[in-house]
């Protein structure tokens, strides 16, 4: 997918043991010799919403 970093590829989601989701991708020029591909990351933090309770 092209974004306006470049290239985002090879996106994994995996769920934490404890309800936290860690995602991971490749961000690049997508070029096979560039030497700007980057493994980047973020986490969502699991917490309970209060608007859960009251359905």
């Amino acid at each position: 997918m092209w974004t306006r970093f470049g290239v985002v590829c090879l996106t994994r989601i995996a769920e934490l043991p404890h309800g936290d989701l860690l995602v991971a991708w490749l961000q690049g020029s997508r070029k096979r010799w560039a030497d700007d591909m980057r493994i980047m990351g973020a986490r969502l933090k699991y917490r309970i919403s209060e608007d859960y309770d009251r359905q």
